[in-house]
């Protein structure tokens, strides 16, 4: 991981920043990872077999829809639809032989797919890029007339500061529901529906045990460090479960606003540019 991010930063200093106007916080240089971060990061932390917004999506989706699931990680999203064609996007191309090995098209960047898309999911991806709104514009730009896209993230307001959502690269950028929404509407695409996801209290366990990884990976000598390096991942997870409890705890006073307002979905459609009257 030191290596990886050796490559990534020319520096040691990752300063920080928010907008005023609208929360979005961002790190400053906004380098984002390569394949091989996320390679090395998703062997240690895997992907998550199943989100709210999957099934929430998935009732619009048709057999005739053509649908890109960009971060589509090993395709449990894809996996639940009967759309005929799905295509996934993944930075390394190992995760993206995977997904091909499933039935997927699969490509390492929006450029080396082909046609237009009647769906199109970001699920708690858009933090990880280094220009969000230039990305969204390129799928924007991809989407049929009347496609609708399915964007969530992370609030920044209720998780900030938690865990290793605030290391960059992994994110870039923490984002509140109006600076989303702001992103989405700045891509040329007009907003339908905002959902604050609603989430089980086991979640908080999920920030506790990362934020257990983050202080690892900042001080490798520490207990939480040299648990983190042992080899055997089942050992590692069990008693890095352990080292949790304490972090934990210290979520509970938190607890109702991390469960009812700490990760939000936006819906949006593509439709034809309004003339002035």
């Amino acid at each position: 991981m030191r290596r990886v991010l050796g490559m990534l930063w020319s520096g040691s200093v990752c300063t920080l920043r928010s907008c005023e106007a609208c929360g979005l916080g961002y790190a400053d240089p906004r380098l984002a990872g390569d394949g091989a971060f996320y390679e090395l990061l998703h062997e240690r932390t895997g992907y998550p077999c199943s989100r709210w917004e999957f099934s929430f999506f998935a009732r619009s989706i048709e057999r005739q829809h053509a649908v890109l699931d960009v971060g589509a990680g090993e395709g449990a999203f894809l996996e639940s639809l009967g759309a005929e064609r799905r295509v996934g996007i993944e930075a390394s191309e190992s995760m993206c032989d995977r997904l091909r090995a499933k039935g997927f098209e699969a490509a390492t960047s929006l450029e080396l797919t082909e046609g237009l898309f009647d769906r199109v999911s970001l699920f708690h991806v858009i933090q990880y890029a280094g220009d969000p709104l230039g990305w969204m514009k390129q799928i924007s730009g991809r989407m049929k007339m009347g496609g609708r896209l399915a964007i969530s993230v992370p609030d920044g307001r209720a998780t900030g500061g938690l865990s290793d959502i605030s290391t960059p690269p992994h994110p870039l950028t923490r984002w509140t529901r109006e600076s989303l929404v702001c992103l989405v509407e700045r891509s040329g695409l007009e907003v339908v529906e905002v959902v604050w996801i609603p989430q089980r209290f086991s979640s908080l366990m999920w920030h506790a045990h990362a934020s257990t990884r983050a202080r690892a990976a900042r001080r490798p000598g520490s207990l939480a460090g040299r648990v983190d390096g042992l080899a055997k991942s089942r050992f590692r997870t069990a008693l890095l479960t352990i080292l949790a409890m304490g972090p934990l705890l210290g979520l509970l006073p938190r607890a109702r606003r991390l469960v009812s307002r700490s990760q939000v979905l936006v819906i949006a459609e593509k439709r034809p540019i309004r003339e002035a009257m």
